[in-house]
């Protein structure tokens, strides 16, 4: 009889495993849905990001190194827009069409350089995009830079419905994309060059 009593305020111990197999499935939806889904999204659209950035870079680097300006051949233009195409073909999920590179040409007077508290950038005339100088250059007065600029998108990881989250770039749509590179032409001559062949 005395085993048989029961004590009052003492309640009987929960099975342990069986609480933990029924949190599981929550546990695991929370783990790999919630954390690392959105993490390999994050590291996907990093290792994207990169890549464009360093077409842009290779771009503004080929186009500076050019000996003209000219849009067909190996000038700056054509050299830029092949460059940024073909470094992102490298890596899945990054688009750069040869027309969304385009190619300015940034000139400094020398003065403007030097002048007392002029605490932000220089003042100077942007000449195109993809337009040649109208006149020689003149390297005695003038710095002349070349600036690229790359648009594109990155493709999101998982296409998930608009119906459900809306239109987000990144989750469910392309990401836009624009970075602006700006070089020291090593050849300012032949930046006049284009103008002075496509009037022949």
């Amino acid at each position: 009889m005395l085993g048989l009593a029961y004590k009052r305020g003492v309640q009987p111990k929960a099975n342990m495993f069986g609480v933990t197999i029924t949190e599981l499935p929550a546990g695991l939806w929370i783990i790999f849905v919630g954390i690392c889904m959105p993490l390999l999204c994050l590291v996907l659209t990093t290792l994207r990001y990169t890549l464009f950035w360093e077409a842009a870079r290779e771009a503004a680097d080929a186009a500076s190194q050019a000996q003209s300006y000219n849009l067909s051949g190996m000038g700056s233009v054509s050299l830029a827009q092949n460059t940024a195409v073909n470094v992102a073909a490298l890596f899945s999920g990054v688009t750069i069409n040869p027309d969304d590179v385009q190619c300015w040409i940034i000139v400094t007077p020398f003065a403007n350089l030097n002048t007392p508290g002029n605490s932000g950038p220089p003042p100077s005339t942007v000449i195109g995009p993809n337009t040649a100088l109208t006149t020689p250059a003149d390297t005695s007065k003038n710095l002349y830079q070349l600036r690229v600029d790359v648009s594109g998108q990155l493709q999101p990881m998982l296409y998930l419905p608009t119906s459900v989250f809306g239109a987000i770039p990144g989750l469910n749509q392309p990401f836009p994309v624009k970075i602006s590179m700006v070089r020291v032409f090593e050849n300012p001559q032949g930046l006049y060059q284009f103008a002075s062949s496509s009037g022949s």
